[in-house]
């Protein structure tokens, strides 16, 4: 027990009104904070020789700080040797290594004053304990990128000694490193055993996660930023209708003077298709609409007209233009439901009251003439679509009613410019060019 001098400096006082902390208490005997000190009393020899009851003395101040014993000890120059009572008495107990650790991390981050005294001591407004093992939680204090690095290599190797190795440091230095991230997180990351392997904790395991996803995102942003220093790896985005990627696109590219160039061709419908370039999101884009479109400018290609495909030796080959009146009866292969296209054919043969046989639909031209090639029925598609597809199994004809058949050009108007994006839509102008007067002469050779 303490005796009258002690009792009423150092338990009814400690950061009270007159501010006297233990570690005054000491040094008003004499005491100083280290035996090795010429002259002085340590802390323990003070306590022996006067009957100070440290543990009670470290109880009652850390009970009226908030904070814990160990980090109180550390504080104060004096180790806490009587863990055991001082959690009988109800005070918060931390390891005075950590607590050490702790007034580090606190003193780095400019919260408080890491003094001799209660009064200087940080706030309960600025730390706050959990009883957590061995760990100390500060609040608001992020975990640094040094520190997942060290916890990625801890749960690679499995061990600190084969993290220390994979990363050219210490076993203390990462140990260090890695308490600090447990207090920062408030929840400990691994079971230390025996030896120097650890077992990872379940949130260990989540937050491994999450680490190796970001990891996975930096190689990739790595590995781009290294292929932009070689001006032939820049990538070209193009977008393209699906009949247009397989029609038009490729005798484009064949023309394209930039061929060691690489391009991404991504096909794509209308509306998604327009939606992709007012994002940005394409270098160029090829498409059957010639409306205005977000965050574009708009070229016109070519306009030309739908034409009839049929399979071979279908009796209306026989005839070199196509009215309305022939499709009577006839199974009919149609575009999607919401294809511009439909509605306009549809709407030809609701004029000249004319029935198909509607059996099969299709969101794509090539599929369309696809399922002509197999004998499925007749349909009417885009010229480009039709010239691409014909040969001995498919072949097609003009129609006597002009439904008009329109290209355009996209180009972003928000999006750097990718090195030959300009030579690639001069050679897409040109084999739309090529392409009309070319279905020109054959409808007129038809007729």
């Amino acid at each position: 027990m303490l005796n009258d001098k002690a009792e009423a400096l150092a338990v009814q006082q400690v950061g009270g009104v007159d501010d006297v902390s233990l570690r005054r208490l000491l040094q008003s005997a004499g005491a100083c904070a280290s035996d090795a000190e010429a002259g002085g009393q340590g802390p323990k020899g003070f306590a022996a020789a006067h009957g100070v009851d440290l543990g009670a003395a470290f109880a009652q101040e850390a009970q009226h700080m908030h904070v814990g014993v160990g980090l109180l000890g550390v504080t104060h120059g004096v180790e806490g040797a009587q863990l055991g009572q001082l959690a009988s008495d109800g005070a918060g107990i931390h390891d005075p290594k950590w607590g050490a650790e702790l007034l580090g991390e606190l003193a780095k981050a400019g919260v408080g004053d890491v003094g001799v005294h209660a009064a200087s001591m940080p706030t309960a407004g600025h730390i706050r304990n959990y009883h957590v093992g061995r760990t100390c939680f500060i609040p608001d204090m992020p975990i640094t990128h040094r520190q997942v690095e060290i916890f990625r290599a801890v749960m690679q190797a499995g061990s600190l000694s084969g993290a220390a190795q994979a990363l050219h440091s210490s076993q203390p230095t990462l140990s260090r490193e890695l308490g600090r991230m447990e207090m920062r997180l408030g929840y400990a990351l691994f079971e230390r055993s025996a030896g120097s392997r650890l077992k990872p904790s379940a949130a260990a395991q989540a937050l491994w996660d999450s680490v190796q996803r970001h990891y996975r995102g930096l190689a990739q942003v790595q590995a781009q930023a290294r292929q932009l220093a070689l001006a032939d790896a820049q990538q070209l985005q193009l977008l393209a209708l699906p009949a247009l990627a397989h029609a038009l696109l490729p005798s484009a590219l064949a023309r394209w003077p930039e061929r060691v160039q690489r391009v991404a061709i991504t096909p794509a419908e209308s509306p998604l298709l327009e939606a992709w370039m007012a994002e940005q999101r394409f270098d160029l884009a090829v498409t059957e609409r010639t409306g205005p479109v977000s965050g574009c400018a708009v070229e016109p290609l070519a306009e030309l007209a739908e034409v009839a495909v049929l399979p071979a030796g279908h009796a209306l080959l026989a005839k070199r233009v196509l009215h309305p009146q022939d499709f009577a009866g006839e199974a009919f292969i149609s575009l999607a439901d919401e294809d511009p296209y439909r509605a306009a054919i549809d709407a030809l043969f609701t004029q000249a009251d004319v029935q198909r046989h509607l059996r099969l639909q299709t969101h794509s031209a090539v599929g369309a003439c696809a399922l002509v090639a197999q004998g499925l029925g007749v349909t009417i598609v885009n010229p480009f679509t039709a010239m691409a597809c014909e040969g001995p199994a498919l072949q097609w004809r003009p129609l006597s009613v002009r439904i008009p058949y329109s290209l355009a050009l996209l180009r972003p108007l928000h999006r750097p410019g990718a090195r030959g994006v300009d030579a690639l839509a001069q050679a897409l102008r040109d084999e739309a060019l090529r392409l009309n007067d070319h279905s020109l002469a054959e409808q007129r050779e038809k007729q």
